[in-house]
């Protein structure tokens, strides 16, 4: 119970409620959760109903289930803002509990995250650049019409932003073709 305390209490409506009360967990609740998370970056729009196997795993990286997150993560068709984001949540959720173990287990899990979403920049940059940097700025549907690089950067995310197929992109924006 310790582990989902956490996504519990953001799904709360006041702070005042009885902590042993019965928390109705809704997809409003959960919307509200993860935007509290993710700050304005995170959109949420009709289309995402079509887009359960990505709500599983909001749900499992809330939850901090790290084996189910990797399962879900591994079928998804846009793995690289899924890993961002998940990057950004679990960051977050570290932020907001004061148990030292948690705290860790939630940055352990962020991390790889992290390495997994280097790892796919890296390989799509090994192999063509011009289609990483498409990448990295189309507007994903599913994510609220965010682009991977808008994720990446709203989450503060420097090793994600510092890799060399993020600043070929942004010099290239920059300084014109």
């Amino acid at each position: 119970m310790l582990k989902n305390a956490l996504f519990l209490n953001l799904l709360k409506p006041r702070a005042d409620d009885d902590e042993n009360e019965y928390v109705d967990v809704t997809h409003d609740k959960i919307e509200r959760a993860l935007r509290s998370l993710m700050g304005d970056v995170y959109s949420y729009s009709d289309e995402n109903e079509q887009e359960p196997l990505k709500e599983l795993f909001q749900l499992c990286i809330l939850l901090n289930r790290r084996e189910m997150s990797f399962v879900l993560w591994e079928v998804m068709k846009e793995k690289l803002s899924a890993a961002i984001s998940a990057t950004r949540i679990l960051k977050s959720l570290s932020k907001r509990t004061e148990i030292k173990e948690y705290k860790e287990e939630l940055l352990e899990h962020a991390d790889e995250y992290e390495t997994r979403s280097i790892g796919i920049l890296s390989q799509c940059y090994f192999d063509d650049e011009e289609k990483t940097g498409n990448l990295l700025i189309r507007r994903l549907k599913q994510w609220g019409g965010l682009t991977s690089l808008q994720i990446a950067v709203d989450a503060k995310n420097r090793s994600f932003v510092s890799h060399p197929a993020v600043q070929a992109l942004l010099s290239k924006i920059w300084m014109g073709p």
